[in-house]
C-alpha cells in the first residue's frame, strides 16, 4: 500500500469523499477541469487463465478519454496518472499510479473527443532474453537484476525468498524465452508475484500481514465466496514423470482437509527440490482468505496484495487480500476490490517452448493486457517467422542430443548387466510359446515389496491363502489403463484392505496414486498405525517414507463405502526416494500370462487356463472348478476323450477299422 499523510487518511475514509485526477504527459498536463473526462485503471497479480497469484506478472493497463486539441500528440507517449482528494483545508494531496506507455490512439473529429489505451513497464519485458553474456555461477537476484536490466528499467532491492540461492550454471527457459519468462520463473520458485511499482521498479511481492480496515459506510457491495486454504501441503513436482517431493501438516490435514498447492516444472527448483522446499513450505504454510467482490469508495492507495478486513453491519468481519484492483474515475472515483477464490491445485512454469506455444503465449498476452503495443505486437509475428526457419535445424540439432543421450543409456546398461549382485530386478524380454499361444513380456518383477498391487494375483491363485486381507475389487477403467502400464488398480470395497510385509529393519518408501470417486466416503491409508486421509475426487500422488525396526510393516486402506475410491501404482520401495512403479519380484502379467503366486496361461479362444501354484498343478474351466489336477502318482480328470489309441494298467486299446479292440500287454 502507498503511504499516505494522517490527512489523506482520514479525507479517504470520509462519508463524502472529492476527489480529484490528472494525466502529466513530459510537455503537457491533462487535467479533469473538462479535459480528462474518465480514466480506468486495472492494478492485477491474479492471473484467470492459470488461476493463481503464484508466479504470475501482470502489468497495470487501462483506458482514458479526454477532450484534446488539435496539436496535442498522444502516440507513443508516456506519462503518469495522479488521483487525489481533498483535504480538510481544501489542499488537494495526489498519489502517483506510475509511468504508463500510450499503444493505441483513437481520435473521434466530430467531438473531439481521444481516447487512450496504455499499460505500464511490464511491456518492456516481452523482448527476448539474451543468456549469452551471463556468468556462473550467480544468484536469484542476480539474475533477476539482470532481467530488469535487459528490459530497460531497475530492480527494485526488496528481499524475497531464496534471493541468495546459487545458480551454478545454465538454467533452460524454454525456447526463446522472454525477460517476463524469467521473472516469472524466479516468482513462482520464491512464492510470489511480479510487479510494477508506482516508481517504476520491477518488484517480487508477496501477501502482506498488516491489513487495512474497510467499514461498512465506506463500501457499497460486498459478495462473498468460498474460502481458501490454508496451504497444508506442498508438492514440488516434474511432469509428466509424476517425480514428487512434497512436504505436509497431517494434523492440519485432518483438521481442516488437504489443502495443497503443487509447483510443477519450475526450472529452478527442479535440481534443488529437497533442499529449498522446506523454506518454501514454510512462507506458504497456513495461507488462507476469504474470496470477495467489494464496490466502494476509490482508494487510489492500494497495491496487489494488500491485506484487507472488511467490516459488515452485523460487526462480522472478512479476512482477505487486494488482488485485483479496478479504481474508475468520472468525476469521483470508486473501486471494485477482487479476490477470487483459487481453485487450481497446480501451477505450472510455462516458458515458451515450441513455435505453436509461442504464438498462442502472444495473444493471451494481447487479452490480458488489452492490447499490446503494435510495434511490439509485429515484431513478435516477425520473431515466430524467424523461428520457424530455424525449427528444422533445432529439431535436428535436438535429435542428435537424443541420440547421444540413447547410447549413454545403452553403455550404462550393459555396465549394469555385468554386475548382476547389484541389481535386484531385470526387464526380460521373451516369448512363450504352447500350442500355438505366444505372448510377448516385457517387464518381469522389479523391487517393490508390495505383492499383488493391482489385485489381479491373490485371488486367482490361492484362494485359501489370499494375499490381501479384506474385500476389493479391480478396477480396469479408461483412467486405470492411463495411469497403470497394465491397466489394472485396486478398488476400495466397505471394508478394510490389509497387507502384513515381512522386509529387513532400514528405511522404505510407500508411493502411489489415487482418485476417490464417491465424495462422501471416509478413505484412508493406514500405514504403521499413522492415518493418512485420501480426500481428492481428482488423480492425487501419495508418498510416505518410513523406520522400519521390527521387520514388519502393516498396510491398510480403510473405506466406509463400496467402490469409494481407486489405488494406482501402489509402490514399496527401500530407500528415501520413491520408485518408479514395478511389479513385485517374481510377478508378471499381461492378458495371457500371469505370474504371481503361481503361474496361470490361457487364451481368448478358449475354455480352460493352466494353473500351477504351491499346491496344485492342472486345467481350470472358466466357472474356476479343476478338470483336472496332476499329482506325484498321476492325473485325475473329469472326463477324457481318446482318438485313437491309449494304454491303461497293461490294457492296450486300439481303434482298427472302425472297431474297438482289448489287447492285454505284459499278462503271462
Amino acid at each position: 500500500m502507498q503511504i499516505m499523510s494522517e490527512a489523506f487518511q482520514r479525507a479517504i475514509s470520509a462519508d463524502t469523499l472529492q476527489t480529484r485526477a490528472y494525466l502529466d504527459f513530459e510537455d503537457f498536463r491533462v487535467q479533469d477541469d473538462g479535459a480528462l473526462t474518465s480514466i480506468v485503471i486495472h492494478d492485477e497479480c491474479y492471473d484467470g487463465e492459470t488461476d493463481t497469484i503464484f508466479g504470475t506478472f501482470i502489468g497495470r493497463y487501462g483506458e482514458a478519454d479526454i477532450i484534446s486539441q488539435q496539436n496535442q500528440i498522444f502516440e507513443d507517449k508516456a506519462f503518469t496518472p495522479y488521483f487525489g482528494v481533498v483535504l480538510d483545508q481544501g489542499e488537494i494531496s495526489y498519489l502517483s499510479y506510475g509511468r504508463m506507455h500510450v499503444y493505441e490512439c483513437t481520435r473521434k473529429e466530430d467531438s473531439g473527443k481521444t481516447t487512450l489505451k496504455f499499460i505500464d513497464d511490464r511491456l518492456l519485458f516481452n523482448r527476448i532474453f539474451n543468456f549469452e553474456n551471463l556468468t556462473y555461477p550467480m544468484t536469484w537476484r542476480q539474475l533477476l537484476n539482470e532481467a530488469a536490466k535487459q528490459a530497460g528499467i531497475q530492480c527494485s532491492d526488496q528481499q524475497f525468498l531464496n534471493d541468495r540461492e546459487v545458480i551454478a550454471e545454465p538454467v533452460f527457459f524454454g525456447l526463446d524465452a522472454t525477460c517476463a519468462d524469467v521473472v516469472k520463473a524466479i516468482a513462482q520458485a520464491s512464492g510470489t508475484f511480479a510487479k510494477i511499482t508506482r516508481t517504476n521498479q520491477l518488484e517480487l511481492r508477496k501477501p502482506l500481514e498488516e491489513s487495512t480496515v474497510v467499514l461498512p459506510q465506506n463500501y457499497y457491495t460486498l459478495e462473498t465466496f468460498s474460502n481458501y486454504g490454508p496451504i497444508n501441503s506442498l508438492v514440488l513436482g516434474r511432469d509428466p514423470q509424476n517425480d514428487n517431493v512434497y512436504l505436509k501438516d497431517d494434523e492440519a490435514i485432518k483438521r481442516d482437509g488437504l489443502h495443497e498447492l503443487r509447483i510443477v516444472n519450475n526450472p529452478l527448483l527442479d535440481d534443488r527440490r529437497e533442499a529449498l522446499i522446506s523454506s518454501l513450505y514454510t512462507a506458504l504454510k497456513d495461507f488462507s482468505y476469504s474470496g470477495l467482490t467489494c464496490m466502494m469508495q476509490g482508494f487510489p492507495a492500494f497495491d496487489c496484495g494488500d491485506a484487507i478486513t472488511i467490516k459488515s453491519p452485523d460487526d462480522t468481519s472478512k479476512q482477505s487480500y487486494v488482488w485485483n484492483h479496478t479504481l474508475s474515475f468520472q468525476g469521483s472515483l470508486l473501486s471494485q476490490i477482487d479476490a477470487p477464490t483459487l481453485t487450481a491445485a497446480e501451477i505450472a512454469y510455462e516458458g515458451a517452448t515450441s513455435i505453436e506455444k509461442k504464438v498462442l503465449e502472444t495473444e493471451l498476452k494481447v487479452d490480458k493486457v488489452k492490447g499490446e503495443i503494435t510495434s511490439k505486437v509485429e515484431e513478435t509475428e516477425q520473431k515466430i517467422e524467424i523461428v520457424d526457419g530455424k525449427s528444422e535445424e533445432y529439431f535436428k540439432s535436438l535429435s542428435n542430443s537424443m541420440s547421444q543421450t540413447m547410447d549413454s543409456l545403452n553403455i550404462t546398461v550393459s555396465q549394469v548387466e555385468k554386475n548382476e549382485e547389484e541389481v535386484k530386478s531385470q526387464l526380460n524380454s521373451f516369448t512363450l510359446s504352447l500350442d500355438g499361444l505366444k505372448n510377448q513380456f516385457s517387464m518381469t518383477g522389479g523391487n517393490n515389496i508390495i505383492e499383488d498391487s493391482m489385485g489381479i494375483f491373490g485371488t486367482t491363485f490361492q484362494e485359501n491363502q489370499s494375499i490381501w486381507k479384506g474385500t476389493y475389487a479391480v478396477d480396469h477403467s479408461t483412467e486405470a489403463k492411463k495411469q497403470n502400464i497394465y491397466g489394472y488398480a485396486l478398488m476400495l470395497m466397505n471394508d478394510t484392505l490389509e497387507q502384513q510385509i515381512q522386509v529387513p529393519n532400514g528405511v522404505y518408501t510407500f508411493s502411489f496414486g489415487y482418485q476417490k470417486h464417491k465424495e462422501l466416503a471416509k478413505v484412508s491409508l493406514v500405514i504403521d498405525n499413522e492415518v493418512i486421509p485420501l480426500m481428492n475426487d481428482r488423480y492425487t500422488k501419495v508418498e510416505k517414507t518410513i523406520q522400519v525396526t521390527a521387520n514388519e510393516i502393516s498396510l491398510k486402506f480403510v473405506s466406509d463405502i463400496d467402490h469409494s475410491c481407486t489405488i494406482f501404482n501402489l509402490m514399496g520401495n527401500q530407500g528415501e526416494v520413491a520408485s518408479v512403479y514395478c511389479l513385485a519380484p517374481g510377478e508378471s502379467w499381461n492378458d495371457y500370462v500371469k505370474i504371481g503366486r503361481g503361474i496361470e496361461i490361457g487364451s481368448d479362444s478358449s475354455d480352460v487356463t493352466f494353473q500351477a501354484n504351491a499346491d496344485t498343478i492342472g486345467f481350470k474351466n472358466k466357472s474356476g472348478e479343476y478338470i483336472a489336477v496332476f499329482t506325484d502318482t498321476g492325473a485325475n480328470m473329469k472326463e477324457i476323450s481318446i482318438a485313437n489309441r491309449t494304454q491303461l494298467s497293461g490294457i492296450l486299446v486300439q481303434n482298427i477299422n472302425n472297431q474297438t479292440v482289448f489287447n492285454y500287454i505284459g499278462v503271462k
